[in-house]
């Protein structure tokens, strides 16, 4: 899988590959084709890709190729919400701490009767 491959793409080409080399009379199990996919996947697909193969479905030899492409279809679709769920609450975080430095600059400079803050 290349680094900016959407899932969709990757498991499309893998399922022509798959299909192709089938039709020439090689033929791969469900679990073989599964663990080749999860074994091409980037870096940033560690995590499910782990989670997946400790999970039951895989460790008892259940998991078939379209729950795969679901599992990972719908992974990529959340996960990029989530991390701009977080950034937004990080940004805002930033926003309030540097209000409250500068509420707390503010009271300093009119206790000391200053009138701009020079640096």
């Amino acid at each position: 899988m290349k680094e900016d491959e959407r899932i969709e793409e990757a498991l499309g080409r893998f399922s022509r590959i798959f299909n192709g080399l089938n039709m020439l009379g090689k033929k791969y199990p469900e679990r073989g084709i599964i663990t080749k996919v999860l074994r091409s996947l980037t870096s940033k697909w560690l995590s499910k890709a782990n989670a997946i193969v400790e999970g039951v479905q895989y460790q008892s030899g259940t998991l078939t190729f379209d729950q795969l492409r679901c599992n990972l279809i719908t992974y990529e679709m959340t996960v990029p919400s989530l991390i701009l769920k977080m950034e937004r609450t990080r940004r805002k975080s930033l926003l309030l701490r540097l209000h409250h430095k500068k509420k707390i600059v503010m009271k300093i400079m009119m206790a000391k009767k200053i009138k701009t803050l020079h640096f």
